[in-house]
């Protein structure tokens, strides 16, 4: 505990006073998962990524792929929501999909990275 001596505490010990108390409140990474689905599609590979969000607060979400990138510009807390990349190809590699996530109250951000695995719509 701080304390700030008015003046005249020099005589009276009483005279004392709780200086002001700074409270600092870190924001929390905003909790949310991810998963990837590879599709065939009239012969084409779709990439479905799903972000669920176990936040108390609504988050922004930036995914990333070898396809391009999309937005989920807000999404509720306890909610999910799915984009689809069109990759234009009949098979595809395994590889992964970034995904930036903010919280819209508190600014807090993290990365998340989810595996998309190889597909062949071929035969």
């Amino acid at each position: 505990m701080t304390f700030v001596a008015r003046e005249g505490a020099a005589r009276n010990p009483n005279a004392a006073v709780m200086a002001p108390r700074l409270t600092l409140t870190f924001a929390t990474q905003p909790a949310a998962t991810a998963t990837a689905v590879s599709r065939c599609v009239a012969g084409s590979v779709y990439v479905a990524a799903t972000v669920r969000n176990g936040s108390d607060e609504a988050i922004g979400s930036t995914l990333t792929s070898t396809w391009g990138s999309k937005s989920i510009s807000s999404l509720a807390a306890g909610k999910a929501a799915s984009v689809t990349f069109a990759t234009r190809s009949p098979s595809v590699a395994a590889g992964t999909i970034d995904i930036d996530i903010t919280g819209k109250t508190t600014g807090a951000s993290r990365k998340l990275t989810v595996a998309q695995r190889a597909l062949s719509c071929c035969g």
